[in-house]
């Protein structure tokens, strides 16, 4: 997606393709970062390389068979947050969550940074439905806040859509829902505080692996993640599920399977750190540090 020249996401190259002894042109043409060819980051630059398009996959941040009761907090590069997954009975076509649009204050961390809010639903073998909203602080200047929604299928068929019917502000109230229905995802966010909706729908709909998240996110611009911009904590509330067994919605605490996620840097600086309450199905997700812009 392009906004005044800048590149927000990009194609990513070809599945096969041997990144680490490519040549400029190739990481020009998707937007990435060219090659490192001297200096201490060499090794580090043809490791990730090596392995480009394997960490952001269709099973969006989940390690199977993790859960909150197990304590265990895996660190992410880009993604903090909640999340639950399916049991033997039953997946979830239905997420949704509300939050409070966090309020970036750029002038505390490096330039481009970013802070995307959004509830997600995929898995291993679905393709991957994100809706929410965003800011975006791209070199000296902004980009402001933005509602929108993503369909991920696949490592080069990525698309995000900003809803310009919908004029966010920070601290608005954000409703966002992903509900899969046979063959047809549709992915509504609302703004409650002014009382503007928006719908889209996508065909696909989910295999038998499927997870579904709440999620705050630093985005990746030009093949390198930016800085997670200082916005104290996002709010999240009425976070709910809905069983592939049931019509109805219920608690995403009620649910066995559940993980929180840091954000953290490649050098182990956390970004932000989740917290919650069972009993009435609320996150808090708060800022810890800006990290740097790394690939």
């Amino acid at each position: 997606y392009d906004i005044a020249g800048v590149k927000l996401y990009q194609d990513l190259p070809p599945e096969g393709l041997d990144l680490a002894n490519a040549p400029d042109a190739t990481f020009t043409a998707h937007g990435m970062q060219t090659r490192v060819d001297a200096g201490p980051d060499v090794s580090r630059w043809r490791a990730e390389m090596t392995n480009f398009g394997k960490a952001r996959t269709k099973g969006m941040c989940r390690a199977k068979g993790v859960s909150a009761s197990a304590g265990y907090w895996p660190n992410n590069l880009n993604w903090g947050g909640d999340g639950v997954y399916n049991t033997a009975s039953y997946i979830f076509p239905g997420v949704r969550g509300r939050f409070y649009q966090p309020v970036p204050n750029p002038g505390s961390c490096p330039d481009n940074q970013t802070i995307l809010s959004w509830v997600g639903l995929g898995g291993k073998n679905n393709p991957l439905y994100q809706a929410g909203s965003s800011w975006f602080g791209i070199g000296t200047g902004s980009f402001g806040y933005h509602a929108w929604w993503e369909v991920i299928v696949g490592k080069s068929d990525t698309y995000m859509v900003f809803i310009p019917s919908i004029n966010v502000s920070g601290g608005d109230i954000i409703d966002a829902q992903v509900l899969v229905q046979g063959s047809s995802t549709s992915m509504r966010v609302e703004d409650v505080t002014k009382g503007v909706v928006s719908y889209t729908s996508a065909s696909g709909g989910l295999g038998s692996e499927v997870d579904a998240e709440w999620i705050d996110e630093r985005a990746m611009i030009g093949g390198q993640y930016t800085s997670l911009t200082k916005y104290g904590t996002t709010s999240w509330f009425a976070m709910q599920v809905m069983r592939s067994n049931s019509s109805s919605w219920s608690g995403a605490y009620s649910e066995p399977n559940e993980w929180w996620y840091r954000m953290a840097g490649r050098n182990g600086t956390i970004l932000s750190l989740p917290s919650g309450s069972h009993s009435n199905n609320t996150m808090h997700d708060t800022w810890k540090a800006c990290g740097i812009t790394e690939y």
